[in-house]
């Protein structure tokens, strides 16, 4: 019989000892070597510590339900504007065309494009209006008043630091055309593949000018036309539409009603207030450019008109002191009582003269006058009341016609009115009849030229319709004004110079040698004022100008007003200055004159003069091609005179047709 092995009689218990040793060692190396491990959350922590886990994240969660201000997450912006202009501009069906078995019903909307009749397929184009005409430009000068510039940030920077803040400027004056304009927004584009239709008339007869842009360029030294340059606004007289228009969501209803609100302060901005002098404005109201030669033949009359109005004010006053009693004098004594003996032929002195009663009566002091006698200081006295009475009724009408001549200077003039709105008539709308518009440059040089060219923005009729559009066209639907086209260039406008010189007088010899006499004009507070200077060659132009001391005058009044006295001073108080021109005297010379008759071949002596620009200038004394220049100039200081000395001028109600024009007329008839 065959023996069983150890190994063979045991291999099962063998298997179960290696196997339970196996789980003990794993059991071990567990407890030994590995921590257990449970997951909060995201996060792995031991047993032990699961707990404290939790509850941290409880108080975390029970300080942020309390907590009164807690960070909310920032919320995710959604365009909405872009979202629907972009399904405005894609397709609506995969096809250019719906397959319709019925005829369109525009009536009903159905089968066409919103719009005034618009098909499927059909563009509409965008308008090319053209810029405005009638372009005129002129020069100005001004003192412009202290209070603008606090009211208007940024003016001080076109001003002189300090007074009289007298400015040059050049407004410009152009047409807008209905006629024209209508025609460009309704034209459509001929040839082609597109269909074409007009615009619907809804789109664009509602227009409003939402602002209106100037250029200019100067005149070089060689005479050619520099580099346009952009003409700034006026500062304090911004709209804020062209700001309105910038806002990413606009809504081109609201800039259409803003615009038509604001439309006279677009397309006419107010000019700045004139100083004022005692309460009086002081140098010219403004007058539109094409209003300046109506306007200057009318202040040549006004000025006139004064003159004679000082005139018959001087007579009337006279009149007046003429029909006043004279003083009171001693009462005479009473005669003594012989002298009644007189009337009866006694011994009175009347008496003795004339031997009787009748002596009496023609000698004796107690006569009575001969009632068939008149009077001839009542007499006298009747004529100084007719020739008040005619001198009155002449200042009437004197009165009356300045009145006339200053509203129509006043009304042409309204942006100058210190107060109600800038124009008197209310504007046409801009489709229907002739729009005006002015533009002020402010920043001109004096004695330099210049021209402009004028443009002007629309409320753009095609705004937020580029599913109406060519695809290359489209991008002028995303800008809610329309450019029109650039006008023509203006005539040349030249601004006055600083200072103007004329030749007076001039003598080759002498004790002092060759001396020429000139006269100097330079504008201060609304007037040119002259001045006077004896020149020799080598010397610079120049001559001392008198013009209001405002500084003093201010002073003068508060100590009046501290004495207690209420009457004006009878002259304002003056300032002198030194002004000169960058202009030499080179040479006095005699010259043969050549002219025929009377004097002729008497010697004419003329002055030779340099400028800045080493140009010899040759002047002669009482020259006729200045006449007018001068004369226009010695006007204007004659204006200026007229302040200084205190003069007033009668205060009259404001006509319903605008505000009257105040003061003389400087430069009152163009060189």
């Amino acid at each position: 019989m065959q023996r069983i092995h150890p190994l063979e009689k045991n291999a099962e218990k063998i298997l179960l000892g290696v196997t339970l040793v196996i789980l003990l060692g794993v059991l071990a190396w567990q407890i030994r070597f590995v921590n257990n491990r449970v997951t909060v959350g995201k996060e792995e922590v031991p047993v032990a510590r699961a707990y404290e886990v939790v509850a941290s994240r409880a108080e975390t969660l029970r300080a942020q339900v309390s907590d009164e201000s807690p960070e909310l997450p920032e919320a995710k912006p959604v365009d909405v504007r872009a979202a629907f202009v972009g399904g405005l501009e894609g397709a609506v069906s995969p096809s250019p065309s719906l397959a319709w078995g019925l005829r369109a019903l525009p009536e009903l909307g159905i089968g066409s494009v919103a719009g005034g009749g618009i098909k499927s397929g059909q563009f509409v184009p965008v308008p090319s209006v053209p810029g405005p005409g009638g372009l005129r430009a002129a020069a100005y000068l001004m003192t412009i008043s202290a209070a603008e510039i606090e009211q208007n940030p940024g003016l001080e920077r076109l001003l002189p630091a300090e007074g009289p803040h007298d400015k040059a400027l050049v407004s410009v004056e152009a047409h807008v055309d209905a006629e024209a304009l209508r025609a460009a927004l309704t034209a459509t584009p001929q040839g082609g593949e597109e269909d074409w239709q007009p615009l619907p008339q809804p789109w664009w007869e509602r227009s409003e000018v939402v602002r209106v842009s100037a250029e200019r360029q100067e005149r070089q030294a060689d005479g050619s036309w520099g580099a346009a340059a952009a003409v700034g606004e006026l500062p304090g007289r911004v709209t804020g539409l062209a700001e309105l228009a910038a806002t990413p969501e606009l809504d081109i209803g609201e800039l259409r009603q803003q615009a038509a609100g604001k439309r006279e302060e677009v397309l006419r901005p107010a000019l700045y207030q004139r100083a004022e002098l005692r309460g009086r404005q002081v140098g010219l109201p403004w007058v539109p450019p094409s209003d300046t030669g109506a306007g200057l033949e009318l202040a040549e009359e006004l000025r006139q008109l004064r003159r004679e109005r000082t005139a018959l004010d001087r007579r009337i006053k006279g009149l007046e002191a003429a029909l006043e009693p004279p003083p009171q004098q001693q009462p005479p004594r009473e005669p003594p009582p012989r002298g009644g003996r007189g009337r009866d032929g006694g011994g009175g002195r009347g008496g003795r003269g004339g031997g009787g009663g009748g002596g009496g009566d023609r000698g004796g002091e107690g006569g009575a006058p001969d009632p068939n006698r008149p009077d001839e200081r009542q007499l006298t006295l009747e004529r100084i009341r007719k020739d008040l009475t005619t001198n009155r009724e002449q200042l009437g009408r004197v009165d009356m016609r300045i009145g006339e001549i200053e509203a129509q200077l006043g009304g042409a003039a309204p942006l100058d009115a210190p107060d109600g709105p800038a124009t008197g008539a209310q504007f046409a709308p801009l489709l229907e009849g002739q729009t005006t518009m002015w533009v002020h440059d402010l920043s001109v040089e004096r004695g330099r030229e210049y021209r402009y060219r004028v443009r002007y923005a629309l409320t753009n009729p095609v705004y937020g319709r580029s599913g109406l559009l060519r695809q290359e066209d489209r991008q002028s639907a995303s800008e809610p004004e329309l450019w029109t086209a650039w006008s023509e260039w203006s005539e040349p406008v030249r601004v006055e110079p600083e200072v103007y010189y004329f030749l007076t007088q001039a003598s080759t010899g002498g004790l002092q040698g060759a001396v020429a006499s000139v006269e100097v004009y330079a504008f201060r507070w609304g007037y040119w004022r002259r001045g006077t200077a004896d020149l020799q060659p080598g010397d610079r132009v120049h001559g001392q100008i008198e013009f209001p001391d405002v500084a003093g005058e201010g002073a003068r009044d508060v100590a009046q007003q501290g004495a207690g006295g209420a009457a004006e001073p009878e002259r304002v108080r003056s300032k002198a200055e030194e002004v000169f021109r960058d202009t030499y005297l080179l040479l006095v010379t005699n010259v043969p004159s050549s002219a025929a008759g009377i004097g002729a071949g008497a010697d004419r002596v003329q002055a030779y003069f340099r400028d800045v620009d080493g140009k010899v200038l040759l002047e002669r004394a009482a020259g006729e091609s200045m006449r007018e220049l001068r004369t226009r100039l010695e006007n204007s200081h004659a204006d200026g005179q007229r302040d200084l000395r205190g003069e007033q001028r009668p205060r009259r109600p404001v006509p319903p047709g605008g505000p009257p024009g105040d003061g003389g007329r400087q430069g009152g008839r163009q060189g």
